[in-house]
């Protein structure tokens, strides 16, 4: 997946088992690259979703 967001330019791979979920994305611009690993279904999108907000308020 390629993405542009609030935080720039975003790279990574996302998915979701029965049980288990997991995101990499990494942050091109910003120089940041964020590892989800979660033992419960849709855990990671929602982090992620977190995350990504506070690298777009950092500089």
């Amino acid at each position: 997946m390629v993405n542009a967001s609030a935080a720039g330019k975003i790279v990574g791979h996302s998915g979701i088992f029965s049980g288990i979920s997991s995101q990499l994305e990494i942050y091109v611009e910003k120089g940041y690259t964020v590892a989800i690993l979660g033992n419960l279904d849709y855990a990671a999108p929602g982090l992620g979703d977190a995350i990504r907000g506070v690298i777009a308020e950092a500089k």
